[in-house]
């Protein structure tokens, strides 16, 4: 446990550890911990996994048929689901990329939320989508902070290295401001939560995306599924 008063966050943020001003982290860190995940919601709305989309990017094994997006991008657009706690591979297990984006905030979700049951605090697990599980842990920031000063490091420290990989996937761009479509229902789940970045829509309830490249994202579940259970 924390004893000496230092904000548990700073060495995460590459800052010598100052004395804090409410249990277990300083102001400034906390919100870093919030810009970062706003950022991830954010730059992760303006992925695009068309080929050409960066200058540097990741494409599929060149023993494998391609198929036809950037590999790196899709490993951050898999949803949660029993396969994707580790990014998409090839069959020759030679194609390594980041586990989803979705994973990580829904593995740190389910730790926090472990803790609260066991405080008394009777809630369901949020839907695990970037954007749904950004604003949840967000809206329990400082519940965490206070809470579970042994792990909040750690998970800062992911938090601030999955926001840095969206943003270089993004070519490190100024975010846009998606636009909302407040009069449409998503195809796949019906809520009104469908927003437009530039040419793109993405349902901020179920993440469902329409373009021409949602076949690819599905063909790489499937793929992925496969191998895994091969």
């Amino acid at each position: 446990m924390n004893t000496n008063r230092k904000c548990v966050l700073c060495a995460a943020y590459g800052q010598e550890p100052v004395h804090y001003e409410h249990a277990h982290a300083c102001f400034p860190c906390r919100d870093r911990f919030r810009h970062h995940l706003n950022g991830i919601a954010e730059q992760w709305l303006l992925l695009d996994p068309t080929p050409g989309g960066t200058a540097s990017e990741k494409v599929t094994g060149s023993r494998e048929a391609p198929i036809g997006a950037r590999v790196d991008v899709l490993d951050q657009l898999l949803p949660v689901g029993p396969y994707t706690d580790a990014p998409i591979r090839d069959l020759y297990r030679d194609q390594v990329g980041e586990t989803p984006a979705a994973a990580v905030l829904d593995a740190i979700a389910k730790e926090w939320l472990e803790v609260r049951r066991e405080r008394g605090l009777r809630e369901h697990r949020p839907v695990p989508t970037v954007v749904n599980l950004c604003a949840w842990l967000t809206d329990r920031l400082d519940w965490a902070c206070e809470r579970l000063p042994d792990s909040i490091g750690d998970n800062a420290t992911e938090i601030r290295a999955l926001c840095g990989r969206l943003h270089a996937l993004n070519g490190n761009t100024r975010s846009r401001d998606p636009e909302p479509l407040p009069a449409t229902p998503c195809k796949k789940c019906g809520h009104i939560a469908l927003v437009r970045v530039d040419t793109q829509v993405v349902c901020t309830n179920c993440s469902q995306y329409s373009g021409a490249w949602v076949d690819a994202i599905a063909d790489a579940v499937t793929r992925m599924t496969d191998q895994q259970a091969a």
